[in-house]
C-alpha cells in the first residue's frame, strides 16, 4: 500500500514538473518574441524621431527662407509702389503735354512745334508741322535683310528644311564670329573701341527661295552687308547658294498722270536717269520703275497712265514727294503707295486674292453669280456683295462702308499711310497728313429766317433804344449770321439788324 502511494506521488510530482516546465518554456518564449519585438518598436521609434528632427529643422531652414522672401517681397512691393507713383506723375505730365497739344491742333493757326525727347515743346521753323504719333515698328531699325535668288543665274537655290534652318543659323553665326575677329575695323561703345559682334538671330525662308535674316542690331546688319560685299566674299554664296543675292529696301512711290503716248520708257534706265537729273535727286536713286496697268490693257484713246516706281532712299521718294516732279515736261502727281485692303475679283470679297479663291465667281456690278462682271448686262441694278442685298452700289465702289471700314483698319494697323512723307531723321517727316472732311453735315446749321422788314411804328419804338449804326453789306450778313447761330442754340427771336 505504501509503494503504490509512493508511487502515485512520484507519477503526480512528474507531472506537475512536466506542465510547470512547459508552461516556464512557453513564457520564456514569448518573453523572447516580445523582447525582440519591443527592440525592433524601439529602433523603429528612434528613426522615426531622428527623421522628424531632420524634418524639422528643414522645416525651420524653409521657414526662414520665406521670412527671407517675404522681406524681399516687401522692398519690391515699396519700390514697385515708388515707381508707379513717380510713373503717374509723369502720365500726368504727360497728359498735360498732350492736352496742349491738342489744344495747338484745335487752333486756327498751324502748329510749328515738336517734342523734344524729354517731352518739352520745342518752336521749329517748319510750318505745318503736326504731332504724329509713330509706332513701335515704325521708328523701330531695320534690322533685318532678305536674300533673293538671282533669276538671271541659272544656279538652282540651296534647298531647305526644317531641321537646317538652325544647323544655317549656327553656320553663320560661327563664319560672322571669325570675320569680326579677323577685321581691323572697330565700332564706339562706351567711349571705348570694339569689334564688332555680328549675330544673326533667326532665319526666315519662303517659298519663293528668299531668305529674311533677322539680325541683333543695326550694326550687325550693316557689319553683314559689309562682309557679304568684299570682293572674293564667299559668306553668302557657300551658306545660302550661288544664286542668292541682296535685295535692297525699296520705297514705293505713284506717280499719277504721266505722258504715256511719248518716247518715255520707264524700263529704260537712261530715262530714269533723267527723271533724277530733271528732278536734283542722286542718279541712281530710282531703283525700278514699271507701268501700273500693262499697255496692251489701256484704251485706245489713252494719253496719261500711273506709274509705280521704287527708291532706293527715303531721302529720294521724299525728294520727290516734296517737290514737282516733271516727266517728259509734263508735271505730274507724285504720292506714297499705301496699303489697302486686298480684294478678290473672283469672289468680290476682301482678305485674298483671286488665285487662292474657293468661291464661285460673282459679279461685282450686280453680285450675280451666273455672269461675270464683264458680261453683266446692261442696266443691272447695282449691288456689293460686302454690304448685302439692301445695298444700292457695286461691290468696286470707293465709298463702300465696308471698303472704308476696311481702310480705317489698315490706316490703324500700318500708321505710316497717315503720313505724307517716308520716315527719316528729319523732324518736319514726322508729321501726319490732315484729317479728311467729313461727308456728313454738321450737326448746327446757320439757318437764316427771312423777315419782314419792321414796320414805322416798330422802328419808332426800336430808336428810342440803343441806335443802330450804319453798316455794310457784309456786316449786315456776319450780324445775320451769328444771330442765327445763337437763335439755334436758344430760343431767342431774331432781330435783323438796322
Amino acid at each position: 500500500m505504501e509503494e503504490s502511494i509512493d508511487d502515485l506521488s512520484s507519477d503526480l510530482t512528474k507531472t506537475v514538473a512536466n506542465k510547470v516546465s512547459t508552461l516556464l518554456t512557453d513564457t520564456c518564449t514569448s518573453l523572447i518574441s516580445s523582447r525582440t519585438f519591443l527592440e525592433a518598436n524601439i529602433i523603429q521609434q528612434a528613426t522615426t524621431t531622428i527623421d522628424l528632427k531632420n524634418l524639422t529643422s528643414s522645416h525651420s531652414d524653409t521657414v526662414s527662407t520665406l521670412s527671407k522672401t517675404a522681406s524681399k517681397l516687401d522692398n519690391l512691393l515699396a519700390t514697385t509702389k515708388s515707381n508707379i507713383s513717380s510713373s503717374k506723375s509723369s502720365l500726368a505730365d504727360m497728359a498735360t503735354t498732350l492736352n496742349a497739344i491738342a489744344t495747338r491742333l484745335t487752333d486756327t493757326t498751324p502748329l510749328a512745334s515738336i517734342l523734344t525727347s524729354n517731352g518739352h515743346l520745342y518752336p521749329h521753323n517748319h510750318s505745318n508741322q503736326v504731332i504724329p504719333t509713330i509706332s513701335l515698328a515704325t521708328t523701330t531699325p531695320k534690322l533685318s535683310i532678305l536674300l533673293a535668288p538671282n533669276n538671271d543665274s541659272l544656279a538652282l537655290p540651296t534647298p531647305y528644311s526644317l531641321t537646317a534652318n538652325s544647323k544655317l543659323c549656327n553656320v553663320v553665326n560661327k563664319h560672322l564670329n571669325n570675320l569680326d575677329l579677323d577685321t581691323q575695323e572697330f565700332m564706339l561703345e562706351d567711349d571705348r573701341a570694339v569689334k564688332p559682334a555680328t549675330t544673326i538671330r533667326g532665319i526666315q525662308y519662303f517659298k519663293c527661295g528668299a531668305f529674311l535674316l533677322d539680325m541683333d542690331s543695326s550694326e550687325s546688319a550693316n557689319c553683314l552687308k559689309t562682309y557679304a560685299t568684299k570682293p572674293g566674299s564667299t559668306l553668302i554664296t557657300t551658306t545660302f547658294g550661288k544664286s542668292a543675292l541682296f535685295k535692297p529696301k525699296g520705297y514705293n512711290l505713284i506717280f499719277k498722270f504721266v505722258p504715256c503716248t511719248g518716247n518715255f520708257d520707264p524700263s529704260d534706265k537712261a530715262h530714269l536717269s533723267s527723271i533724277e537729273m530733271n528732278n536734283n535727286i542722286e542718279l541712281g536713286s530710282i531703283l525700278l520703275a514699271s507701268w501700273i496697268k500693262q499697255p496692251d490693257h489701256r484704251a485706245t484713246n489713252q494719253t496719261l497712265a500711273s506709274l509705280k516706281v521704287i527708291c532706293l532712299s527715303p531721302e529720294s521718294a521724299n525728294c520727290l514727294l516734296q517737290d514737282r516732279t516733271y516727266i517728259s515736261g509734263h508735271l505730274i502727281t507724285v504720292t506714297k503707295d499705301l496699303c489697302k485692303p486686298i480684294c478678290c475679283n473672283k469672289c468680290q470679297l476682301f482678305g485674298h486674292f483671286h488665285i487662292t479663291c474657293k468661291s464661285q465667281e460673282t459679279c461685282a456690278h450686280c453680285t450675280s453669280k451666273s455672269h461675270s462682271t464683264d458680261k453683266c448686262p446692261p442696266n443691272q441694278p447695282s449691288c456689293c456683295i460686302s454690304c448685302g442685298p439692301s445695298s444700292h452700289h457695286s461691290s468696286y465702289y470707293r465709298k463702300c462702308p465696308a471698303f472704308t471700314t476696311n481702310c480705317g483698319a489698315i490706316d490703324t494697323r500700318y500708321p505710316e499711310n497717315n503720313m505724307p512723307y517716308f520716315l527719316t531723321d528729319k523732324p518736319w517727316t514726322w508729321a501726319l497728313a490732315p484729317p479728311k472732311l467729313s461727308v456728313t453735315p454738321p450737326v448746327h446749321q446757320p439757318c437764316v429766317e427771312h423777315q419782314l422788314p419792321p414796320h414805322p411804328q416798330d422802328k419808332a419804338i426800336s430808336s428810342q433804344g440803343t441806335p443802330h449804326c450804319q453798316t455794310t453789306l457784309n456786316n449786315f450778313i456776319n450780324q445775320l449770321i451769328a444771330q442765327s447761330i445763337i437763335q439755334a442754340t436758344s430760343s431767342t427771336p431774331i432781330t435783323p439788324p438796322q
